[in-house]
């Protein structure tokens, strides 16, 4: 503190009111930097956790589009199966109508004889 010297024209009286306005300035512009800091670091925080539930997502989407690829790929190989059977199914109905016709034409020989 200036009060020691014997000053009658007021500057030191002056000066000691200016340092402690510069003392509490300083404090305030401390307290507000330690502020920044805190927010700053829940800041990264925060983008932490962002980019982790990014990866997540992204992670998540990635094996949802495999699992949708690999469904339709069964899909085609069921329907291919589906598409063959129903071929077989024609050629035997076919078959079948054949062995009918010639069943039935034997039945009418056996009947003339």
């Amino acid at each position: 503190p200036l009060s020691g010297f014997r000053c009658t024209c007021g500057a030191a009286e002056q000066l000691e009111q200016e340092r402690l306005r510069l003392v509490s300035h300083s404090r305030s512009v401390t307290e507000r930097s330690e502020c920044l800091g805190v927010r700053e670091e829940e800041a990264l925080r925060r983008r932490q956790e962002y980019e982790v539930g990014l990866r997540a997502l992204l992670d998540s989407e990635r094996d949802f589009q495999d699992r949708r690829e690999e469904a339709a790929k069964r899909r085609a190989q069921a329907e291919s199966v589906l598409l063959e059977v129903t071929q077989q199914e024609e050629s035997l109905s076919s078959v079948e109508a054949a062995l009918e016709q010639e069943e039935a034409q034997l039945a009418e020989l056996e009947a003339e004889a």
